[in-house]
Formats: C-alpha cells, sequence, structure tokens
C-alpha cells in the first residue's frame, strides 16, 4: 500500500472525515485512489463538491436507491456519491442516515464534511464542519503556504469570525496557525473519532521546515493528546511520487487517548 494510506493506519469498515482547508477534495480523491487499489471505497459530501471527472471514479450516483441496488452486488472500485448536482454543477450532501446505511457495503467511507470558497483559511459557523456521529477518523488539513498571507476577505473564508485566531495580526503567523489548530472552535471543534492534522502545500524545503516547526508547537501545547498524528506533505508533489517533503509524526495510538 502507499505511504500515505499506510501511516494513516486505516482499518475496516472506516468512516473518514476531512474538513479544513488547503486542499480538502484533493486529499479525499487521491487517498481513495490508493485505498481503491485493495479496498472497495466510497467518496461523498456531507456539504457539497464540484463533480468529479470521470477519470476520478469508477462509478457515480445520485440516486441513493440505486447505489444500494448496484453496490450490493460489487465487491471493488472507487464510488462517488451525492444528492442531486445543483446550478453550481456541484453534488450536493448526503444525509448522515443515508450514509451510515452505506457503510455494510465498502471497507472505506471518505466524507468531505467542509467547505471553504476555495479560500486559504476559515473560521467555522455554528454547525461547521457536518462531520457524521460514527466517523472513526478525522482528518483536519491547513496549508503552511498560508504562512505571511494577509488577514482579509480575499484569502479567509468567513473572515468576521475569524478574531479568535488571528488575535489582533494583520497576517498570518505560526501562532495564527497553532490557535486555529487547538482551539476548541478551531479546525477540529466538531471532530469524531481519531484526530489526524495535515499541514499541506509544503511544496519546498523552506515550506517543510516551517511546517515541522509548527507541528512541534502544536504538539507542545496539545497536552490533551487530542491530535495522534501529525503529517507534512505536498499533495502535488505525491501524486508524481516524490515523497521528499513527506513526514509523519505518530504522537500517540488512537487507544492511548486520555
Amino acid at each position: 500500500m502507499e505511504q500515505f494510506s499506510s501511516d494513516l493506519g486505516i482499518g475496516t469498515n472506516e468512516v473518514i472525515a476531512i474538513a479544513g482547508t488547503g486542499g480538502k477534495t484533493t486529499l479525499m480523491f487521491y487517498l481513495a485512489r490508493q485505498l481503491s487499489k485493495d479496498r472497495k471505497v466510497l467518496v461523498t459530501t456531507t456539504t457539497k463538491i464540484y463533480l468529479p471527472e470521470e477519470g476520478d471514479y469508477d462509478r457515480l450516483y445520485t440516486d441513493m436507491g440505486m447505489l444500494l441496488c448496484n453496490e450490493s452486488k460489487t465487491i471493488d472500485g472507487l464510488v462517488a456519491a451525492g444528492g442531486p448536482v445543483n446550478s453550481e454543477g456541484k453534488l450536493t450532501s448526503l444525509s448522515d442516515e443515508s450514509i451510515a446505511g452505506l457503510i455494510p457495503f465498502f471497507d472505506v467511507i471518505l466524507i468531505e464534511a467542509d467547505g471553504s470558497r476555495m479560500k486559504k483559511l476559515k473560521a467555522w459557523k455554528s454547525g461547521e464542519p457536518v462531520v457524521p456521529r460514527f466517523t472513526s477518523k478525522t482528518i483536519g488539513i491547513i496549508p503552511i503556504s498560508s504562512l505571511g498571507m494577509e488577514i482579509d476577505g480575499e484569502h479567509i473564508h468567513n473572515l468576521g469570525a475569524f478574531g479568535e485566531f488571528s488575535g489582533g495580526e494583520k497576517s498570518v503567523t505560526m501562532e495564527v496557525l497553532k490557535r486555529l489548530v487547538l482551539s476548541k472552535e478551531g479546525l477540529f471543534r466538531k471532530a469524531s473519532g481519531e484526530r489526524i492534522l495535515v499541514i499541506s502545500q509544503a511544496d519546498d524545503d523552506s515550506l517543510h521546515e516551517a511546517a515541522l516547526k509548527l507541528s512541534l508547537m502544536i504538539e507542545a501545547e496539545d497536552t490533551g493528546h487530542t491530535i495522534s498524528k501529525h503529517f507534512i506533505l505536498s499533495l502535488e508533489a505525491m501524486s508524481h511520487g516524490d515523497y521528499s517533503h513527506y513526514t509523519c509524526r505518530r504522537l500517540w495510538q488512537a487507544d492511548e487517548r486520555r
């Protein structure tokens, strides 16, 4: 199995939600392609995602009746599913109940559980992210390339609520990113199951070094052991088989959580 999916330690009948910013959809389909080499995988959303391209899946459904009928007879492949496609060309959400009903038909279910309107960072509204209660792993993703970025409406989704994380700063600092990850209203605010941090867009040596520094800062203050693993990676590089800017830091095992 490919290194990233192996390091995640994915078991049987896992439901994995992905929240945050910095490549949720890319991460979901990258992971799905790797896992579907020897497992049956579903990708879906509890919010909205752009309709995937044909090469990103083996079968696509927007009708749950048809999905249940067909997938009860298949044992492999990568399946994409959601509600009806809306006027933006996006798959709409599936309910928690619908997703729960699909668990017996798949080895792994991957859920995009958050929206950010293509902005680098975000603050969350009361109902976000939408993580089903039966989720076994929550991946929170944040881009290290946002370091030094101006804190304004061009770069931040839901800017009005971002003050809790900015602490009065006008640009994104290490402290801002640390607060974004560890705050009770931050990246893992609705998480369920094991919490896994992905620091993405570590596309060169400088960004990888900054991401490692951020990871160590977060670990030092995560005294409650809320996050089990930190990943530092470049999805762009990994898609070409380049793991030169990849780090997996295992901080504790899931059954050790306090």
